[in-house]
């Protein structure tokens, strides 16, 4: 989904990167307006109110359609189903959520996770008790 080193915005976000790339073309105004499709109005709500809660992320919604479409010279913004989407992605999330929790605490419950990705000497060293020390066991990535 790269094009020349950016972002394909236009595509569906498949990593966490370009979903990055979609949210801050749509909060800088620069995402081009074919890219802006439901789908893509859907996946940035669904961000903004992940990251910012309810309130803040419809406030961020609200007034990133509004400046996107003015870039775009476009004058259809409707309050109503941008706040309706809200409340319903806030829903699903609300369900959600708890499940993607236990799921995560369920995948990092073993406390021998570390051992793998570090030797004993480094993971006990004076330097990794004070300061990140990468790995040298295997890569994080």
């Amino acid at each position: 989904m790269t094009v020349a080193g950016k972002a394909d915005t236009s595509a569906r976000p498949r990593t966490a990167d370009d979903l990055r790339h979609l949210v801050a073309a749509f909060e800088t105004a620069t995402l081009p307006s074919a890219a802006w499709t439901h789908e893509a109005h859907i996946t940035v709500a669904c961000w903004l109110l992940l990251r910012h809660g309810a309130a803040e992320g419809t406030a961020r919604m609200s007034a990133g359609i509004r400046r996107l479409n003015a870039a775009h010279g476009s004058t259809g913004y409707h309050e109503t189903i941008t706040r309706f989407y809200c409340r319903m992605i806030e829903r699903y999330l609300d369900d959600a959520v708890p499940t993607l929790v236990r799921d995560c605490a369920a995948r990092f419950a073993d406390r021998a996770l570390p051992a793998r990705y570090y030797s004993h000497d480094v993971l006990t060293s004076p330097e990794a008790r004070h300061a990140w020390v990468e790995p040298d066991r295997q890569p994080l990535d």
